[in-house]
């Protein structure tokens, strides 16, 4: 998502909320979240997007990524999101539209 210093800024913004279940913010989100990025400005489909730290991955860890892949989009897009879901899809959405703006200025800005 743009480097370790948008993630950074992304997961430090998600407001605390009360109660056990909360999202492990590690890389393998980082990950989905770039794959959220990617397919609302691209419009395409978030299988399809490219998975860059998935991929430095050992094959163990890329095989146990794509089996929790459709739980992670589960929680991020159902519409009764878990509110730390529903911040985390509003943040992630922001930055994709801060990217679409930049693409449209002509300034450049990287998407994973």
């Amino acid at each position: 998502m743009g480097g370790g210093e948008t993630w950074h800024e992304i997961v430090t913004s998600v407001p605390p909320v009360p109660g056990p279940v909360r999202p492990v913010l590690d890389d393998r989100l980082s990950q989905e979240a770039s794959a959220v990025v990617w397919s609302y400005v691209t419009g395409g489909e978030p299988l399809y997007a490219p998975r860059n730290i998935e991929a430095s991955q050992p094959s163990a860890t890329r095989q146990a990524w794509r089996q929790r892949r459709a739980n992670t989009w589960f929680h991020l897009s159902r519409p009764d999101a878990l509110n730390h879901y529903a911040a985390l899809r509003e943040l992630f959405l922001q930055h994709g539209d801060a990217l679409i703006e930049k693409i449209e200025s002509g300034t450049s800005m990287s998407i994973c």
